[in-house]
């Protein structure tokens, strides 16, 4: 069972990578939402997962 602080933290991650998705990608809200809800389902790895993945990613891109 998540405790309240683990889905704050979630959801935390999940605006930050959103964040990301429609600055690089020109994305609106609801499509940045829809592609880390598909990545996680299609993955089988959660939203969290998903949105950690798409943060280093933009950090690691960055750095170059």
């Amino acid at each position: 069972m998540t405790t309240l602080k683990e889905a704050l933290e979630t959801r935390k991650v999940v605006e930050q990578a959103k964040g990301v998705l429609m600055e690089s990608q020109g994305l609106k809200e609801s499509e940045a939402f829809h592609r880390i809800r598909k990545a996680s389902m299609d993955t089988r790895k959660s939203m969290r997962e998903i949105a950690e993945a798409i943060l280093l990613t933009h950090q690691l891109e960055k750095s170059t």
